[in-house]
């Protein structure tokens, strides 16, 4: 008596269809991929029940011949591929020729096309066991796709389903991603008789992001368009003064396939990591077009992941685009270069000043823990004797721009320290800017009718932070011998990562050898390790290497370290600045690669454009 048994065919193709048939979403989402890979430019669906009770599918694509249509029915049928190579290469969203015929399998199914090249359309219908034959139907060149009793004939599957609200959200998300991903598609999507979605007519991405998360988006959006070495990127990413609880608004696509994948979860958190706090995550929709035979996108049944033949290309190519795109915005700023000077009447006790006045004879006074901001050193350098110039006819000057009324003598101004000696300053390029230090603590600007207000402190910081760090990678890692070497026990599988990356490990300030059978021996670490747990460090990364292929994986730099040393060498809140201090902060703030927050994630500035500011009048 044998034990082995052959299924029958209809419980091969149950079990079969379970694989790609997941939830309504799933059908969704096959529905949509076919509907593409047809040339829609308009793609309808509606739910009812959460899609468990119907789902309906029209688009306006080229449609079926007569004679495909029962094929459509039949597993591993398509017209996408004609052999195993074409996997690789192929252009269009799906290629199994699974879907249809899953779906019939666990649904009642009808399909109604008509070919672009026929005169009138068929229809055809099929709950799995049982197959209609072909009748003619009236219909525009296009296919409606209609399901309906969703896991009917299998309940085991069916009792897994979660309320039709929660099936619902599940294939909003789904529908909205696609709409991202495909700005020149109309999308239109109801549930129960109700639009819940209309992307009709919105091609640009910003909008379609403002329309699906919200208006508070506007304003916050960088963009991305650019190919670098064969990688085409296009998409929004928030600046990093929006961030949110969880990545739920975080979307990529790859050759238009919304995907999961660590690779790239991992690159965008660290894109971010030193502009944003912890545990916050910015929004981000990114269409990346890569070769097609650079991808295995057969991975998976439900093609959601992706596997990358040169992962090494994505995090070498993904951070260059990110730190662009944070570099090239606050460009009406630069105006403030030109901003030519305006003759303001001046008020005791105001702290308006102008650039390119008139100079001022010095005086020495000392300055304690002062910092230059072009220059690289230690936080801990004290001490030095600066000079601050102050006017021999300042007060007579001032008098001269008062009104009458309010010609009186001035206030003793308690001469202030500054940041630049003489040669400093003759060498700044200084434009006739006016600005206002407030609470010697932010500095107001205007530029193109945008009132905008800067922390100094958290600007100064965010400038020596970004220079700190491209000191020290232009450094060798300083290092710290073991009085007595560590002997760390890895798992067989995370000893071949050591054996693929051992060459690579001196570069990174480490001196790790083989001690015995699943052991390692660490002799040398970089300074910054003293204090952190060597074994873990290690481990964690040879799972990176593990993980990411050697590519994603990164010495744990020094962030806290460089972040405590910018933030006792910047200038503090409470600290009057100079005229050509302010410059040259807002000079080096404009040209730093990250200006939009400090190394803790507060915000460098706020600013409020006419409209803005009209509102808080009641104007608007």
């Amino acid at each position: 008596m044998n034990e082995i048994k052959i299924l029958d065919n209809a419980t091969i193709n149950k079990i079969a269809a379970g694989e790609v048939i997941e939830r309504p979403q799933s059908i969704v989402k096959e529905c949509i991929d076919n509907s593409l890979d047809a040339g829609a430019s308009r793609i309808s669906i509606a739910i009812k029940d959460g899609g468990i009770g119907s789902i309906i599918i029209e688009d306006n694509g080229k449609g079926i011949y007569k004679d495909d249509l029962p094929l459509c029915l039949t597993r591993h049928a398509t017209s996408k591929i004609e052999r195993l190579e074409d996997i690789y290469s192929t252009s269009t969203m799906g290629f199994r020729g699974e879907a249809l015929a899953s779906i019939c399998h666990v649904s009642e199914l009808e399909i109604t096309s008509r070919h672009q090249n026929a005169p009138h359309g068929y229809r055809l219908y099929s709950n799995g066991d049982t197959t209609s034959s072909l009748s003619e139907a009236n219909r525009e060149v296009g296919t409606t796709i209609s399901i309906k009793n969703v896991f009917a004939n299998i309940p085991v599957r069916r009792k897994f389903l979660k309320r039709a609200s929660t099936e619902f959200s599940a294939i909003f998300i789904i529908v909205q991603q696609y709409a991202l991903l495909w700005p020149e598609i109309d999308f239109i999507l109801t549930h129960e008789g109700s639009e819940r979605l209309n992307t009709s007519g919105i091609s640009d991405g910003a909008t379609l992001l403002q329309l699906i998360y919200g208006k508070t988006l506007k304003g916050k959006l960088i963009k991305i368009d650019e190919e670098i070495g064969g990688v085409k990127v296009d998409g929004w990413i928030s600046d990093p003064t929006l961030t949110f609880s969880n990545r739920s608004k975080q979307l990529v696509g790859i050759n238009g396939r919304p995907i999961q994948s660590p690779i790239l979860h991992k690159i965008i958190t660290d894109a971010y990591r030193d502009v944003i706090p912890y545990k916050r995550f910015p929004l981000v929709l990114l269409r990346i077009f890569l070769p097609r035979d650079t991808l295995d996108v057969n991975i998976h049944p439900k093609k959601s992941e992706i596997k990358f033949l040169h992962p090494e290309m994505l995090f070498s190519v993904l951070p260059k685009l990110f730190s662009r795109a944070f570099g090239g915005v606050h460009s009406d700023l630069m105006a403030l270069r030109e901003t030519g000077r305006q003759e303001i009447p001046g008020f005791p006790g105001e702290q308006i000043r102008h650039f390119g006045r008139d100079p001022e004879p010095t005086y020495n006074i000392p300055r304690p823990n002062s910092w230059i901001p072009n220059q690289i050193g230690d936080d801990t350098q004290n001490g030095g004797s600066t000079e601050l110039q102050i006017s021999e006819n300042h007060q007579q000057s001032a008098h001269q721009v008062l009104p009458q009324h309010l010609n009186a003598p001035l206030p003793t101004r308690t001469p202030s320290p500054t940041l630049f000696s003489t040669e400093e300053r003759h060498r700044l390029d200084v434009a006739n800017l006016d600005y206002l230090q407030l609470y010697d603590t932010y500095i107001v600007l205007n530029a193109k009718n945008t009132l905008w207000l800067l922390d100094q402190h958290a600007v100064h910081e965010r400038v020596l932070y970004e220079t700190f760090k491209t000191h020290e990678s232009a450094d060798q890692i300083p290092t710290q011998p073991l009085l007595v070497p560590i002997v760390i026990d890895v798992t067989p599988d995370l000893m071949a990562v050591y054996d693929a990356i051992s060459d690579q490990l001196p570069a990174l300030g480490m001196d790790i050898g083989e001690f015995g059978p699943n052991q390692l021996v660490v002799r040398e670490i970089p300074s910054h390790l003293l204090k952190s747990k060597i074994s873990n460090w290690l481990v964690n990364l040879l799972e990176s290497c593990r993980d990411f292929e050697g590519e994603g994986a990164k010495l744990p730099d020094r962030k806290d370290t460089l972040q405590m040393r910018a933030c006792k060498a910047a200038i503090k809140a409470g600290m009057r600045l100079e005229t050509e201090e302010v410059h040259a902060l807002l000079e080096q703030f404009l040209n730093s690669p990250s200006n939009f927050t400090c190394p803790h994630g507060r915000p460098l500035f706020i600013s409020f454009n006419k409209e803005e500011i009209e509102r808080l009048f009641l104007r608007r």
